[in-house]
């Protein structure tokens, strides 16, 4: 699309130098006014009043049957006006959109990062306590063996049977309480 413009820009713009110079004429016959005149035909926003004044003069074979040259020009600035006005907000929005894109881009690549520093953190925070878990289980099952609670006897010369409340309130209980040695 932007070539397109800018080809309809070219045409418009030699148009109106070539006619300012006053060779208009002549100019009909050039490949810039083979351009002129496709910009004109495919040019949808344009009142086909003004279509009719320019493709008449661009068919016009004899200055004296064409409208008017300054008429011609003038239409032709016109066009040329409100191309470059339209081209230039097309230019500023498309710039609003690649900004507001990376900016959004930006956001969303932030995030993203929090994303995956949290989902770090919870996968060494994860493996932490597996370890962790693993461990305590290595030493209750060292603690429930037999050889530990011989060695810790052994080491322990006079032990002290602590009865727990529950016990010592029903009778029949069959916890037998919490041993504690001292020496």
């Amino acid at each position: 699309m932007k070539s397109a413009a800018d080809s309809n820009m070219e045409a418009i713009a030699k148009a109106i130098a070539a006619l300012e110079k006053g060779v208009g004429a002549r100019f009909r016959q050039t490949r810039a006014a083979q351009d002129l005149w496709k910009c004109i035909m495919n040019k949808a926003d344009m009142a086909d009043d003004d279509k009719q004044v320019l493709v008449s003069f661009l068919s016009s074979s004899n200055a004296e049957t064409s409208p008017g040259t300054d008429t011609t020009i003038r239409m032709l600035k016109q066009m040329e006006a409100t191309m470059k006005s339209v081209l230039l907000d097309g230019a500023k929005e498309e710039e609003a959109t690649i900004y507001t894109y990376d900016n959004t881009y930006d956001e969303l690549m932030g995030s993203k990062g929090q994303e995956v520093e949290a989902l770090t953190e919870w996968e060494e925070r994860s493996k932490t306590r597996a370890e962790e878990l693993r461990a305590l289980s290595g030493t209750i099952k060292s603690l429930n063996d037999d050889n530990a609670w011989d060695l810790f006897k052994k080491h322990s010369p006079v032990a002290v049977q602590v009865l727990c409340n529950s016990c010592r309130r029903q009778e029949g209980c069959s916890e037998t309480g919490l041993w504690v040695w001292s020496d």
